[in-house]
């Protein structure tokens, strides 16, 4: 007989698997934890550090057509011509679009704002207690676990050259596995509701500056320049 145990902090990571037991009497349950966006305080002094990208790719694509399905007068230039027009000779720091000397090409870029996307960071703790799955036995058991998530998002105002907001998003959710023959995981869909919510503050953000009217926006991501930490953290933390 071979025997299964999952620990609390690997809940999220075997749902997935556990989905394939559902003929085997495992369900399992999603829900969205709650969340709280506000505005972060932004160090200027450390633009040189974070350096604009138009990857990863996937992200990006992700982002915009999320912002179009919550605004339809959301128009998103593309990235690559944003940024050749604005970096004609590379480098790509932040704090050289924001240099006043840069202002007129961001005038003609034909971008209302600059939205800087960042990735949704989770973490998990050690969890508490067992879950066993026995096969052909059923499930048994209990254990839960919980997951931290946090996003960062900036947005420029391209026409004043100026940081409009830094939005900082935070959730926390809680995995719940319990199981006598059939078993019952109650999963945290934490990443996804930080970046749902991340992404309803950019629109806020957004159509609190300019409440009617076609806005046109500018994706891209951050990375760090010659450090390990999360790129928009430099400027924020």
């Amino acid at each position: 007989m071979i025997r299964r145990a999952i620990q609390g902090r690997r809940l999220v990571a075997t749902a997935c698997a556990l989905l394939a037991m559902l003929s085997a009497g495992c369900v399992v349950v999603p829900y969205s934890p709650p969340t709280k966006s506000q505005s972060a305080p932004v160090r200027l002094e450390n633009a040189e550090q974070v350096v604009l990208t138009i990857g990863p790719r996937e992200m990006l694509e992700e982002t915009s057509a999320s912002l179009r399905r919550r605004d339809r007068e959301l128009e998103v230039v593309d990235s690559l011509t944003f940024r050749n027009s604005i970096f004609p000779e590379g480098g790509w720091q932040l704090s050289k679009l924001l240099d006043p000397a840069v202002r007129p090409r961001l005038a003609a870029s034909g971008a209302d704002y600059l939205v800087v996307v960042g990735p949704v960071r989770v973490a998990a703790d050690e969890g508490h207690g067992l879950f066993l799955e026995i096969p052909g036995y059923g499930f048994y058991g209990a254990a839960s676990g919980s997951t931290q998530g946090s996003a960062l998002v900036l947005i420029v105002d391209l026409a004043r050259g100026e940081v409009l907001d830094a939005v900082e998003t935070r959730a926390r959710g809680t995995d719940v596995a319990v199981g006598f023959f059939y078993g019952l995981i109650v999963h945290a869909t934490t990443e996804t509701s930080v970046r749902s919510a991340c992404l309803d503050s950019v629109v806020e953000t957004v159509r609190a500056a300019r409440p009617k009217g076609v806005v046109r926006l500018a994706l891209m991501a951050a990375e760090p320049v010659a450090s390990s930490n999360y790129a928009l953290s430099v400027i924020t933390e």
